[in-house]
């Protein structure tokens, strides 16, 4: 996953390309696209997590607790329909930015295993983006020529707390969202916190390369703070970590 931002001059001639290139079977005129028309509006927050944030005493605390145990829960994403021509020019590519014009965008590829007998694939997507409570974004599926293919936008409704999607490590939460005092929001993106990155004695839960990738290219971690003590890593780790265990070099130095 990689994160790209284009010049003024490479959108304007590719907005006044995709304008001649007409609508056809197999791909949708970039100048015809409405968004609005293809809004839906995403709960990545599941119901149990809901219930034991909105507890207001301890036996339903517990009650929504023993629920969420080995639930999945910590997990929050997003998963949309996708419309993919059988006879278009593949592989596809899944393109997803925070504004309508595609200036900064993540995108990852699209795998399909051509055995359907229809005209086109419906293939339900998990979005890998890391996606913020209360805002929105713009989508796109391209195929390899760049003819979008399918569209649309997300509405993510609010929730009451915001988990990563960090693979091989668990419960990684944003302090974002949360209240302070004078009844000020924390901004979203600033801080993160969850277990252990340097994994088990065991080699479990060891922070993988595309966790690492992340937490560097998508998150923009820049620092690591080892809250534990010596005693908290018994059986664990063995020691405890006392190097930035993401990344050798921290970016922006």
């Amino acid at each position: 996953m990689k994160k790209i931002k284009f010049s003024v001059v490479f959108i304007a001639i590719a907005f006044l390309f995709s304008a001649c290139s007409g609508v056809n079977r197999y791909g949708i005129d970039e100048g015809a696209l409405d968004f609005d028309l293809r809004s839906v509006e995403k709960d990545i927050c599941l119901p149990v997590v809901r219930d034991y944030l909105n507890a207001t005493d301890y036996e339903t605390q517990f009650v929504a607790l023993k629920a969420m145990t080995d639930s999945g829960a910590d997990r929050q994403v997003a998963e949309i329909l996708l419309k993919i021509p059988k006879d278009g020019a593949v592989p596809y590519s899944f393109f997803i930015s925070s504004s309508e014009d595609f200036a900064e965008y993540t995108v990852s590829e699209i795998e399909i295993d051509g055995k359907t007998e229809a005209d086109e694939y419906t293939l339900g997507y998990a979005i890998e983006k890391n996606l913020v409570p209360g805002n929105e974004y713009f989508w796109k599926m391209t195929d390899k020529n760049g003819k979008i293919a399918d569209y649309g936008k997300i509405a993510v409704k609010d929730a009451p707390v915001r988990f990563i999607n960090v693979d091989n490590v668990r419960n990684v939460r944003d302090i974002g969202g949360w209240t302070g005092e004078g009844g000020k929001k924390v901004s979203y993106g600033l801080v993160y916190r969850g277990t252990r990155l340097n994994g088990n004695t065991d080699g479990s839960l060891l922070l993988s390369e595309k966790g690492k990738a992340v937490m560097r290219d998508e998150l923009g971690v820049m620092t690591e703070i080892d809250l534990r003590a010596e005693t908290d890593s018994s059986g664990i780790d063995n020691t405890v970590q006392n190097s930035c265990f993401f990344a050798e070099i921290v970016k922006g130095k």
